[in-house]
């Protein structure tokens, strides 16, 4: 499945490597620590970092808590030097992680998150790595772009970019800047989905942008109703498995979003998934318990067919067209 998107950083000095999630849905930095429990699975599964060989540390101690979706990690404030790309952030602070109970983050191919929220939204209280870049004045512009590679045959799944835009990834000219209407999560106003003369959501929702997510999360009424409505059918067993050569038969899903229409084909809402030596295609909605106001998550198999700029100076998100 095309589910996580990864990349490369360095923490202390001299720096140990750690394979990060950059999570647009959470804001804390957390990778594993060389003090986990040896019985902690998911811990010793990944690289971790060993706080005795950087001569740049800072033991802050204060104990964290952090509960995930799926998953949760317990640890320690640190503090030390970030290295992303040819970027040096001093005095980052980020936790340490001791515990990380269950399987959720065993098989990850991830070491820790990254992440990209609001400073409101931290476990930790620790300013995020963006808005510590900003607070440096690392960056040019307060902005940070997402380019979300869907082929799974590409050498490269994507792109962050921190400062600026990549002009060689996207149509500038059809870049369109929302509104957000809250600083934790990146959330934003949509005035309606829709498919064919069918729509959802007429008196507008919330929604986020979440690069942590691989799904469109969305109230289960509503997933079962738009399931229906583009002609997914479950079988005997509970399978909602699409054959991959007849995506181009499903109808169109459109967000109505500040006045601009952005259309999901069904190749950009079915997900590629293997299964015994077979290729199938999974719906990439999914249902939830959610509050009236909870916002819909938008996850990956939205933000992958789109260019999508993250403006912190002016708190608006950009949805813009991939070039070719």
């Amino acid at each position: 499945m095309q589910s996580q998107y990864f990349g490369r950083i360095s923490l202390g000095t001299p720096g140990q490597e750690f394979q990060v999630l950059f999570d647009t849905g959470s804001s804390d930095l957390w990778v594993p620590s060389s003090r986990c429990s040896p019985v902690n699975r998911p811990c010793h599964s990944h690289s971790k970092f060993d706080a005795r060989r950087s001569s740049t540390l800072i033991f802050n101690g204060d104990p964290v808590d952090m509960e995930y979706t799926k998953g949760s990690i317990s640890g320690f404030l640190i503090t030390d030097t970030l290295r992303i790309g040819d970027m040096t952030v001093v005095n980052q602070t980020f936790t340490e992680a001791v515990e990380e109970p269950g399987t959720a983050f065993l098989y990850s191919k991830f070491d820790g998150i990254f992440g990209l929220g609001f400073p409101q939204l931290s476990f930790s209280g620790a300013l995020p790595p963006f808005h510590n870049m900003l607070a440096q004045n690392l960056l040019s512009e307060p902005v940070f772009s997402v380019y979300l590679n869907r082929d799974q045959k590409a050498e490269t799944g994507g792109e962050i970019t921190f400062g600026g835009i990549d002009p060689q990834k996207v149509d500038q000219s059809s870049l369109k800047y929302i509104p957000l209407t809250k600083k934790t999560y990146w959330q934003f106003n949509v005035e309606s989905v829709s498919s064919g003369p069918i729509k959802w959501c007429n008196d507008g929702c919330q929604m986020m942008a979440d690069t942590g997510t691989t799904m469109i999360v969305a109230p289960n009424e509503v997933v079962r109703s738009i399931k229906q409505s583009v002609g997914i059918k479950e079988d005997e067993y509970g399978s909602e498995l699409v054959d991959c050569s007849k995506l181009d038969e499903l109808p169109q899903i459109d967000f109505t979003i500040n006045g601009d229409v952005y259309a999901l084909e069904g190749k950009d809402y079915m997900v590629k998934v293997g299964i015994i030596g077979f290729q199938f295609c999974s719906f990439g909605f999914r249902g939830m318990d959610m509050d009236p106001d909870e916002p819909w998550i938008l996850g990956d198999i939205f933000l992958g067919k789109f260019y999508t700029v993250f403006n912190a100076g002016d708190s608006s998100i950009a949805f813009g067209a991939l070039k070719k």
